[in-house]
C-alpha cells in the first residue's frame, strides 16, 4: 500500500508511484523503476518510462502531459486529465475496475473563491483543455515546392531585408523542430534499451536456471539408474531408461553451449548488443527437442506405471527427491522442463523484438530467429498432439484386444 499524503503533486513528482500504477495495470510495461534516489535525471526517467508505457497502452498522445508539467509543477491539471484518461481506458479494457466514491456531507460547506482566483482557475483550465482538445477532422496536408514557398514569402514581406529575416526564422524553427524530434526519438530509444536489457537479462537468468536443473536431473536420476543396470537384480531396464530420459543429455550439452555464448555476449552489454545471431546459429540444434517432446507422453505414462508397480524404483525416487540438490522436485517435474523451454524462448524473443527498433543492428537477425523459433514451437506442439492421439489409439486398441481375448476364452 502506498500513501499519497496531502500533496498529490509531490507524491507523484518522482514518478515512482506512476510506474507502479502502470505495472499494476499492464505488468512488464515499465523496464525499470528508479527508487531510493534524489538525482533529478533518474527521477525524470521514471516519468518518461510512464509516459512511454501509457502511449503503448493506448492513451492518446494529446491526452499526455509534458515532463516538466509534473516535475516542476507548471501545469498539474494536465497530469490529472492524463490520469483520468488512463483510468477510463483501463476500465474499458477491464484491466482494473475504477470505483468512484463521492462524499455527501449533511451540511454542505460553502467554498469562497476570490475573483482573481476564479479568473486564474478558468484561464488555466481553458488553456489546458484547448491544448488537449483533439481536432474533429484533420485536413490533408498540401505539399508545396521550395520555390513556390519563397515566392509566397516575397509577396508577404515588404522588402528583401524582411524576407531574409523570415528565412532565418524559418531555418531556426526547422532546426529546433528537428532537435525536438531527436530528443523524442532519444527518449523512446532509451526506454527500449532499458527494456531490452531487462529481457536479455531474463533470457540469461532463466537459461542458467534451466541448465542447472538439467544437470541436477542427469546427475541425481539418470546416472544412478544407469549404474543400477550393472546389478544382477536390475531396478529398471535399459529400454525403460531410454524411454524416460530420451535425448536429455544431448539437450543439456546444446543448452550449455547456448548459455556460454549468451553469457559472454551479455558481459559487455551496450545499447546495440546483438543476440539474434546466436539463436540463428543454434536454431538447427533446437530440432533435437523434437524427439524428446514426442516421447514425453510415453515417458510420463511409463513413470506413472513404474511408480505403481516397482516399489524399489518408488523408494529411489522418494530418496532422491528429498535430497539437498533436488529440493523436493520429483523426476516428473524435471522431465517436463525441456517441453516448456521452446515456447519460453518464443515468448522472450517476441518480447525482445517488440522493443528492438528497425534500425537496430540486431533487428534483422532477431526477426528471423523469432520466426524460426515460433515455427519450431508450433511444429513441436503439432507433433506432440499427433503422438498423444496415436498413443490413445494404441491404448484403445489394446483394451479392445484384451476384452475380445477374454470373451473368446470364456
Amino acid at each position: 500500500e502506498i500513501s499519497l499524503g496531502d500533496n498529490l503533486q509531490e507524491a507523484l513528482k518522482n514518478g515512482v508511484i506512476l510506474c507502479y500504477l502502470m505495472e499494476a495495470i499492464e505488468p512488464g510495461s515499465i523496464p525499470r523503476i528508479q527508487e531510493n534516489t534524489e538525482v533529478p535525471f533518474k527521477l525524470k526517467e521514471n516519468i518518461m518510462f510512464f509516459l512511454g508505457a501509457i502511449m503503448d497502452y493506448g492513451v492518446p498522445k494529446y491526452k499526455n502531459f509534458y515532463l516538466n508539467e509534473l516535475f516542476l509543477n507548471t501545469n498539474f491539471a494536465s497530469v490529472i486529465i492524463c490520469l483520468e484518461s488512463l483510468a477510463l481506458l483501463a476500465n474499458k479494457k477491464e484491466h482494473v475496475k475504477v470505483k468512484y466514491t463521492i462524499d455527501t456531507p449533511t451540511e454542505p460547506k460553502e467554498i469562497k473563491i476570490t475573483n482573481s482566483q476564479q479568473i486564474a482557475l478558468k484561464k488555466n483550465i481553458n488553456s489546458t483543455l484547448a491544448r488537449r482538445t483533439r481536432p474533429n477532422s484533420q485536413k490533408k496536408r498540401i505539399k508545396i515546392s521550395a520555390n513556390i514557398f519563397r515566392r509566397t514569402l516575397q509577396l508577404i514581406a515588404r522588402d528583401e531585408d524582411e524576407l531574409i529575416k523570415v528565412e532565418k526564422g524559418m531555418t531556426q524553427f526547422q532546426a529546433l523542430f528537428r532537435c525536438y524530434q531527436a530528443v523524442q526519438e532519444y527518449q523512446s530509444m532509451k526506454r527500449h534499451v532499458a527494456y531490452r536489457e531487462r529481457v536479455i537479462r531474463e533470457i540469461l537468468s532463466t537459461e542458467e536456471t534451466y541448465n542447472s536443473k538439467l544437470d541436477i536431473c542427469i546427475k541425481n536420476f539418470l546416472k544412478p539408474l544407469q549404474l543400477f543396470l550393472k546389478e544382477k537384480n536390475q531396478m529398471v531396464t535399459n529400454n525403460e531408461i531410454k524411454c524416460l530420459f530420451s535425448d536429455l543429455e544431448m539437450i543439456s550439452q546444446f543448452n550449455q553451449k547456448l548459455f556460454s555464448q549468451l553469457r559472454d555476449r551479455f558481459s559487455n552489454f551496450h545499447a546495440f548488443i546483438e543476440i539474434g545471431d546466436i539463436f540463428l546459429q543454434f536454431n538447427d540444434y533446437l530440432k533435437v527437442y523434437t524427439q524428446y517432446v514426442i516421447n514425453h507422453t510415453r515417458a510420463a505414462e511409463l513413470l506413472a506405471k513404474l511408480r505403481s508397480t516397482n516399489e524399489r524404483f518408488l523408494q529411489f525416487l522418494e530418496d532422491t527427491t528429498n535430497n539437498e540438490q533436488c529440493a523436493g522436485l520429483d523426476l516428473g517435474a524435471f522431465l517436463i522442463m525441456p517441453v516448456q523451454r521452446i515456447p519460453r524462448y518464443n515468448l522472450l524473443l517476441t518480447d525482445l523484438l517488440k522493443h528492438t527498433w528497425k534500425t537496430h543492428p540486431d533487428h534483422e537477425n532477431l526477426s528471423i530467429a523469432t520466426k524460426q523459433i515460433k515455427d519450431t514451437a508450433l511444429e513441436l506442439n503439432e507433433k506432440k498432439r499427433e503422438a498423444e492421439n496415436m498413443q490413445q489409439l494404441i491404448n484403445i486398441n489394446n483394451r479392445l484386444y484384451s476384452k475380445s481375448k477374454l470373451l473368446t476364452t470364456n
